[in-house]
């Protein structure tokens, strides 16, 4: 999930000593007396940095984002996989450091770990719609050499160019992993735009710009699973599975075999339908917070959105008085879409924690976006729950 980002909070979360670092480190000077500020008096750091120049703030703003994306449990676990994989001392010299000052420590002294890191975790938070999954494939690692990953821009920049009239230049980097995936994030041109902004001086300009548009492959070579992320409709997901894997792993994607809807939502149309859990994993409450229902014998939905307020059983109240049983059978009413949030007490201790997800008839499902725990913590309950089909 991605979290908020704001300057002041940022900088309230970083020791100055590693703030003062930063900025020697980029030759901004920010006109603080930091021997004379108490460590954690953010206010006067804060008047400083709006008082900076728009082009140093901006530059330093993009790499404090870039901080604040892996400043969480799981970013940090990722800086030290990738520390580790790189054969670095992945620990500050402080660990009781928080998730930004471990961040920003690892940007200021292991950029290539935090680079890495940073683009795995984009990728981690990525639209789960836009993926797709390919299992079958030769579990063998692909052809990592550079003559290879070259001829892929080439048919990913032929294909765009052909096709869609843009991808004139196509990068392609390649980030092996050492759980045996190899991440590909590629970057053709995209058609060019209008941007408005303001330069230098302060006046408004409006510029031509050629952004880049993302996407991302990642082959698993222990499972012989390719996933892909490439927003679009199918066909193009089917034309860029096939020219990654001729190009890479020398194959052909397997047929895609149509199979059964992988969730079955309907079994939310029993208001009394259970949600048990395992105490083991420290759920304190299940809530439905929301569900589409949709008529069989029309093309009528309804969204139901429970009162966050109001107890767990809100939704299926509002069920029970918007579609009363005497008038809508069961048989004509079809859940397509359905939001769960469960609160958990984490394995480690620490303050209850919220896991939010929604699931879409008949595939779809945003735990995708979560955290590894979370996501195991989904599926499982999903399961459990009879959601998931056998």
């Amino acid at each position: 999930m991605v979290r908020p980002y704001a300057p002041k909070t940022f900088l309230r979360h970083v020791p100055f000593d590693l703030l003062r670092q930063f900025f020697d480190a980029q030759r901004i000077v920010l006109g603080v007396d930091w021997d004379a500020t108490p460590d954690g008096d953010v206010q006067p750091v804060y008047d400083a940095w709006l008082n900076l120049l728009p082009a140093d703030r901006e530059r330093a703003e993009l790499m404090f984002r870039n901080v604040h994306d892996l400043a969480d449990p799981d970013g940090v676990r990722m800086l030290a996989e990738e520390a580790a994989f790189q054969r670095f001392d992945p620990n500050p010299a402080d660990p009781g450091y928080g998730p930004h000052a471990i961040a920003l420590w690892t940007l200021l002294n292991l950029p290539p770990v935090f680079h890495n890191a940073l683009q795995i975790r984009q990728a981690d938070i990525l639209p789960g719609r836009y993926w797709h999954r390919i299992p079958g494939l030769p579990n063998l690692p692909p052809d990592a050499s550079p003559d290879l990953r070259h001829q892929l821009q080439i048919v990913l920049a032929d294909y765009f160019r052909r096709e869609q009239g843009r991808g004139q230049r196509v990068t392609v980097e390649h980030y092996p992993r050492p759980d045996g995936k190899h991440y590909y994030f590629c970057y053709p041109d995209d058609y060019t735009h209008a941007h408005v902004g303001h330069d230098v001086g302060g006046k408004l300009r409006r510029s031509p710009v050629r952004p880049a548009f993302e996407i991302v492959f990642v082959f698993d070579s222990a499972s012989g699973v390719l996933e892909l992320y490439a927003p679009g409709p199918k066909a193009v997901r089917g034309v860029l599975e096939e020219l990654f894997c001729k190009t890479l792993l020398n194959t052909s994607p397997p047929v895609e075999v149509p199979h059964d809807p992988a969730y079955q939502l309907d079994r939310l149309l029993d208001p009394s339908h259970p949600f048990p859990t395992d105490p083991a994993d420290g759920v304190c409450e299940v809530r439905v917070r929301r569900m589409r229902v949709s008529l069989t014998n029309s093309r009528r939905r309804t969204i139901l959105e429970a009162d966050p307020e109001a107890t767990t059983a809100d939704v299926f109240d509002m069920l029970t008085e918007q579609f009363p049983i005497a008038r809508y059978p069961c048989s004509q009413m079809h859940i397509t879409q359905a939001a769960f949030a469960l609160t958990y007490q984490p394995r480690g201790g620490g303050r209850d924690r919220k896991l939010t997800f929604e699931v879409t008839y008949p595939n779809g499902c945003t735990l995708k976006n979560r955290s590894e725990e979370q996501r195991t913590l989904g599926e499982k309950y999903l399961k459990s729950w009879g959601i998931v089909s056998d």
